[in-house]
C-alpha cells in the first residue's frame, strides 16, 4: 500500500469543459500561493452537477453546483464551486471569455 495516495474525484469533473455550460473563461487566482502555471478554466453551468472529492473512495465528500453557478478548475485538481460573478471576480482575475457554448454529453 502506498504511503500517500492522490486526491480522487469523480469522472464527470475530470474536464469541466465536458459539462453543459453557457460561458467559459480563462482566469488566474488572485492569491499568489493558489496560482497555477496553467491558469484556471472557468465555466458557467447550464445544468446541475454533483461530484465527489476525497483521498479515499470510502471517504468521498459530495459537492453540488446549481445551474447558473461557476466551476473553476486547474490541471490535476478538482473543481471549485463559485456561487456568483462577484465572488468569481473577487477570487480570480478573469482574462478571457471564450464565447463557446458546449452542451455536454451528459
Amino acid at each position: 500500500m502506498p504511503l500517500l495516495s492522490g486526491l480522487l474525484y469523480t469522472a464527470n469533473v475530470k474536464n469541466i469543459l465536458d459539462l453543459k455550460h453557457t460561458k467559459s473563461y480563462v482566469a488566474q487566482h488572485k492569491t499568489p500561493h493558489k496560482r497555477s502555471m496553467f491558469g484556471y478554466t472557468v465555466i458557467k453551468l447550464d445544468q446541475d452537477v454533483t461530484y465527489y472529492v476525497g483521498w479515499r473512495e470510502d471517504s468521498m465528500t459530495e459537492y453540488s453546483a446549481k445551474k447558473g453557478e461557476y466551476l473553476t478548475q486547474t490541471v490535476g485538481q478538482p473543481p471549485e464551486i463559485i456561487k456568483s460573478w462577484n465572488e468569481l471576480r473577487t477570487k480570480y482575475k478573469v482574462f478571457q471569455n471564450k464565447k463557446e457554448v458546449n452542451h455536454g454529453t451528459s
